[in-house]
């Protein structure tokens, strides 16, 4: 359904049951841990993954297994960052949010107050955009990555063709998953701020939280030091996945951190560090669709 992220191995955050003060795992723990993921890369016949472990609100555990690159060989490094794909969204969709908490803009606003060229900019809201409601139509839907994707635009002419498009239906009565809400999403906040989105991303979220791995890959391979992606068709070997071309993926993916650095995200929303209680509430709420049916998303959130 998101192509964006399947492309990509794993990171991921494990919870576990409270201690005080939080505690080393134990040998027991560590070896469930690697049996786990052994046996899942196993049956997947992914590359590799990267795990980080929170307790108590600390990062107690952090190893990466199998390979991050396949030919070269090259072992998985926990200090290697991963494309994390359409997870992006959580984190642009925050970005705006945090806008809101200044004042800057309402949720309610029309998108027609940055970007009045879109069809019926002027009745469909923030809102709707963050949450799939606002009828675009999404480019990029299949589970292949189409020949259109490794050609560069700009974000600004993805919008100005997807977003012009006649909409799949009418705002807010239904919900389908659209790449071109995000990229609406991101242009927004460019506009607001009047910065480019990774700084945007950069100085508000990934410092205050110290995300020092977190960065932006849009159209750019992953350096060698990192996990590389990749793909396979039917039950063949695994191949290199196709890079996404520049211009495509601001706001809707292309970010890339370490598996720790994904928990500090994590235990970011968790505390409530970045949004006011408000909008962590809304972001993480079912939004409801014009006939009282609760749709499967929140704000940049299933």
């Amino acid at each position: 359904m998101r192509w964006f992220l399947a492309l990509f191995a794993l990171g991921s955050v494990v919870s576990l049951p409270p201690s005080a003060p939080a505690q080393a795992l134990t040998p027991a723990q560590i070896a469930a841990i690697d049996h786990s993921v052994a046996d899942n890369l196993a049956r997947r016949n992914s590359p590799s993954a990267s795990v980080a472990v929170v307790r108590d609100g600390r990062i107690v555990f952090a190893k990466a297994y199998g390979r991050r690159a396949v030919s070269p060989d090259r072992p998985a490094e926990a200090g290697a960052r991963y494309n994390i794909g359409s997870v992006s969204k959580q984190i642009t969709a925050t970005a705006l949010l945090m806008l809101v908490d200044q004042g800057k803009l309402s949720l309610d606003d029309p998108v027609g107050r940055w970007l009045p060229e879109l069809t019926d900019a002027n009745r469909i809201t923030v809102r709707q955009v963050l949450s799939h409601t606002a009828g675009y139509k999404g480019f990029f839907r299949s589970e292949t990555m189409p020949v259109e994707a490794t050609r560069p635009t700009t974000p600004q002419a993805v919008a100005d063709h997807w977003g012009r498009l006649p909409l799949d239906y009418a705002p807010g009565t239904d919900w389908q998953y659209s790449n071109t809400d995000y990229t609406i999403a991101a242009l927004i906040v460019e506009h607001i701020t009047g910065q480019p989105l990774p700084t945007v991303l950069r100085q508000s979220i990934f410092q205050p939280l110290g995300m020092t791995s977190a960065t932006a890959v849009y159209g750019r391979p992953m350096p060698a030091q990192d996990a590389q992606g990749y793909t396979r068709y039917a039950l063949g070997p695994l191949r290199p996945a196709p890079i996404v071309a520049d211009g495509w993926e601001l706001g809707a993916g292309g970010l890339a951190m370490t598996a720790t650095d994904l928990a500090r995200w994590d235990q970011g929303v968790l505390a409530h560090r970045l949004l006011s209680a408000k909008s962590y509430a809304a972001q993480q709420k079912a939004v409801t669709l014009a006939n009282g049916k609760a749709a499967p998303y929140g704000l940049g959130v299933f």
